[in-house]
């Protein structure tokens, strides 16, 4: 008697206990891409696009299994270059994106960090977008809006690195 109703409170809390969510999964992505720009598409002369380096991403889980949250931290270097005369440009991408999902299937990235911050050969800053942005995306992770929070955001109207590289 006294057996069974031992195992019958060990069941009852067993079953009260509350759901504890799966540990995280981290995925290291590498980033190794080149290709060449056709003329016309960026500048009027072609582009040599090379990014290198790498992404990692943590999947965070509800106690159900469902997905809670998704974070990503980038560190990946650009380079544009000019085959013609070999000037070239260099950018960064690095920081935390963190994805987080709306009930109606939106979702919201939080994006901090260096966005953009492009270098000619001399060192000098031609463009950047520094700080916090929201990214507003649909359910099918379209961007529906851009919302900038904070830092430093040269806006995207005027912005062009082919004179750096001409």
């Amino acid at each position: 008697m006294r057996r069974s109703a031992i195992l019958a409170l060990a069941a009852s809390f067993a079953l009260a206990a509350p759901a504890v969510a799966a540990p995280p999964t981290q995925e290291r992505i590498p980033i190794d891409d080149a290709f060449i720009i056709p003329a016309g598409e960026l500048c009027g002369f072609p582009v040599d696009f090379r990014a290198v380096g790498r992404v990692l991403v943590t999947t965070h889980f509800n106690p159900d299994g469902t997905v809670d949250f998704i974070s990503e931290r980038p560190n990946i270097r650009i380079t544009l270059t000019n085959p013609a005369n070999g000037r070239f440009v260099t950018d960064r991408d690095i920081g935390l994106d963190k994805q987080v999902f709306n009930p109606d299937g939106t979702s919201d990235v939080l994006s901090t960090g260096i966005h953009f911050r492009t270098k000619s050969p001399d060192g000098g800053v031609i463009f950047r977008r520094i700080g916090l942005q929201i990214i507003h995306l649909d359910e099918n992770g379209e961007v529906i809006s851009i919302e900038i929070v904070g830092g430093n955001f040269d806006p995207f109207e005027g912005f062009d690195v082919c004179p750096s590289l001409a």
